[in-house]
């Protein structure tokens, strides 16, 4: 078993951490949110018995880190694929970080120039498997790790270690008890994170909603207005009346207020590799300080479509969120996610007679959440009539949908590289396009339209080239919140050889009690 040690650095963003595992040794440097303990180190929650070797085992991850095994150091990354870890190999050695920026810093590797990143982050997210998959640099690829537990073989190769996982659902009645246990158990194993839930309109916000309240959820983000929708001459998109009927308090947000910032407040979004749709939550970044946050981020299994792979997710939403919230300290928690390789069992529901009477006309349908809204007291026709966006537009806008300090920091980043950045024109998706994709895969002809489908999906993320100079811009931002453990300064480091939890204010403090905030990109 190779020997752990843990330093703590107070300077890094709070939940961030790098760890180098060699044969005989695992060091890590974590920021000072990060659980610790002699089986290892994790940032954020999980569903299952508290203690950090249970980890491995859970079948619902909330965050990352490593635990030790009695067969070596296991690696857990998120068991979805919003997030995932970095890895590079280094001689006889490993790095592994949940930051890319940090990573590559630390590694003194860069991002090719000539490479094109977003194709290969958007396969490496839109599917779970394969788990692993590879990006250039200018010294060997960095290696993403997702959904499954890793470990290192006695080669010094990357292992899968398949993760647990649920039982299939029996009925509604049964979903319910589980997903509420667990996120009840997910409330318990994050001390110190008060339970709070990002709210909208629709269907998917308002089933966690019902969930979250029973447990004493009270704290609600949600945005004003979305996006304008066909058919529709309302922007509201608020879930404030859906928070005020289940006793939340709610705070509301412009969707584009990010627009006025001077602080670049795109670069630690971009900077995931994907295509910064989240950047709208950076005016939220006070108010999430501490907070377990719920979102009603998911993948297909809960709208019952029998024509498509199992976890699948079909846009880039909440995939940009990993180094805004390292920075501010909140966790994640698309607790929809809770049992999703379990879809056929799911779909077996919907189908099923007692779900009749939560079936609505439309494409806009989904009879679980439905439910689960309608039997906490929300009266149907209070949400999900429309299906609406809050997310942000730089996939598809470009430099229109970005602030002008930062259209201006990457045109300046391009110009040292030779390069110059314009919004790029795009493939644009129409009517009879959705059609023919839609019904494709129900005739059996899908393999007729694999060309037009891939360019749908490239759509949910950056076109290639403008995309790897903002990604690489991005990187060249946020890598600088990192630079206080490069060198390490050991007087501003905790190091123990057996780690514990941590004792400073960030989680020692009573729930509900405020943080002071974290410093902006």
């Amino acid at each position: 078993m190779p020997a752990l040690s843990v330093r703590r650095l107070e300077e890094l963003p709070p939940l961030a951490w790098l760890a180098t595992i060699s044969p005989n040794r695992v060091e890590a440097i974590v920021g000072r949110s990060v659980r610790t303990g002699d089986d290892g180190f994790f940032e954020g929650t999980w569903v299952g018995p508290s203690d950090l070797a249970a980890i491995p085992q859970s079948t619902a991850l909330f965050g990352s880190g490593l635990i030790m095994a009695d067969d070596g150091p296991v690696l857990v990354p998120p068991s979805h694929p919003l997030e995932r870890l970095y890895l590079f190999r280094d001689g006889d050695s490993w790095m592994a970080s949940n930051s890319l920026a940090w990573l590559l810093r630390a590694a003194r590797v860069e991002l090719d120039p000539n490479a094109l990143y977003p194709p290969k982050f958007l396969a490496a997210s839109l599917f779970v498997k394969p788990p692993l998959a590879e990006i250039p640099t200018t010294g060997g690829p960095v290696t993403l790790a997702v959904y499954d537990n890793f470990r290192f073989t006695p080669s010094n190769d990357i292992e899968i270690v398949s993760r647990p996982r649920e039982r299939p659902f029996e009925s509604f009645d049964e979903y319910r008890s589980r997903i509420s246990a667990a996120l009840a158990s997910a409330r318990d194993n994050a001390p110190g994170y008060e339970l709070a839930l990002s709210l909208s309109s629709g269907y998917d916000s308002t089933a966690v909603a019902a969930l979250a309240a029973p447990l004493g959820c009270r704290r609600v983000v949600t945005f004003r207005e979305g996006k304008p929708v066909r058919g529709s001459d309302s922007l509201v998109d608020s879930g404030a009346s859906t928070a005020k009927k289940l006793g939340m308090e709610v705070a509301e947000f412009d969707r584009l207020a990010y627009l006025a910032r001077t602080d670049l407040p795109e670069a630690e979004f971009l900077a995931t590799g994907m295509s910064g749709e989240d950047v709208v939550m950076a005016a939220m970044g006070t108010y999430l300080a501490g907070a377990l946050l719920l979102t009603g981020s998911e993948e297909f299994r809960l709208k019952g479509n029998p024509y498509r792979p199992g976890l699948h997710r079909g846009d880039m939403s909440t995939t940009s969120l990993t180094e805004f919230r390292l920075r501010v300290d909140f966790v994640h928690a698309p607790i929809l996610f809770f049992g999703a390789s379990e879809q056929p069992s799911l779909t077996g529901i919907i189908e099923s007679k007692e779900m009749k009477p939560y079936v609505v006309a439309g494409r806009y349908d989904k009879p679980i959440q439905r439910r689960l809204a309608e039997e906490a007291g929300i009266a149907r026709g209070s949400f999900a009539t429309v299906k609406r966006r809050a997310s942000g537009a730089i996939h598809s806008e470009g430099l229109a949908a970005m602030s002008p300090h930062s259209v201006q920091s990457v045109r300046e980043f391009a110009t040292r590289e030779g390069r110059t950045v314009e919004t790029p024109r795009r493939f644009k998706i129409r009517g009879w396009h959705r059609f023919v994709l839609r019904n494709a895969r129900k005739v059996g002809l899908d393999s007729l339209v694999v060309p037009l489908r891939a360019r749908q999906r490239a759509l949910t993320h950056l076109e290639p080239e403008f995309g790897s100079i903002l990604l690489r811009w991005a990187i060249s931002v946020v890598s600088e919140r990192y630079a206080a453990a490069d060198p390490i300064a050991p007087s501003r480091t905790q190091a123990t050889r057996s780690p514990s939890r941590p004792s400073s204010p960030t989680n020692s403090r009573p729930p509900g009690s405020p943080r002071a905030p974290n410093q902006a990109a």
